[in-house]
């Protein structure tokens, strides 16, 4: 697996990768060429607050991308970022989603020295995505009930899950303390 940070010259790969597949688990499942195109003009997937990498298989082939989030407008900010990360279903469950989320989770605390922990949302029913989270130390910290929109216009759970700095330096969880 190889990962590079997106820029502009990428766009037909990040077209590709979005209006390609079908995103089950996420909010906006399916966008239009149109509505992605806007948001790679409106700097949605570059801005000073969000960084956007492109995933490539061993076959130098783009299977997906995670875009990190709320970054802060520099890196002496203190606010907590979160990821998307999208792979092609050819490239599931070969390993990558966990790689590319230890990547990415190395890169944010070597790189940003004031964030204190990142975190992560997913629905209850993304079963594959959760057991990733899990593998790469983010811990469950919140269940919300009823309140990811879905495709079928119901709503499901979400989970979320963090990681502290602290863990990640020591490679140890911090339990969350549930009886409080």
């Amino acid at each position: 697996m190889n990962i590079k940070e997106f820029n502009l010259q990428d766009k037909e790969l990040l077209l590709d990768i979005l209006l390609n597949n079908e995103w089950e688990f996420h909010s906006a499942s399916k966008l239009t060429k149109k509505e992605i195109e806007h948001r790679i003009q409106s700097g949605y997937y570059t801005k000073d607050e969000s960084k956007t990498f492109l995933i490539f298989n061993n076959k130098n082939q783009a299977i997906g991308f995670f875009r990190l989030f709320d970054l802060g407008k520099d890196k002496s900010d203190s606010e907590t970022p979160l990821f998307d990360i999208r792979i092609r279903k050819e490239g599931r469950n070969e390993g990558i989603g966990k790689q590319a989320v230890n990547w990415l989770t190395n890169y944010i605390f070597s790189n940003y020295p004031n964030k204190n922990r990142i975190e992560a949302t997913t629905r209850h029913d993304n079963i594959a995505m959760r057991k990733v989270l899990q593998q790469c130390g983010y811990l469950k910290e919140a269940h919300y009930r009823q309140s990811w929109p879905t495709q079928n216009k119901t709503k499901a759970d979400t989970i979320g899950y963090g990681i502290l700095r602290h863990d990640w330096e020591n490679n140890t969880l911090t339990p969350v303390n549930w009886n409080e």
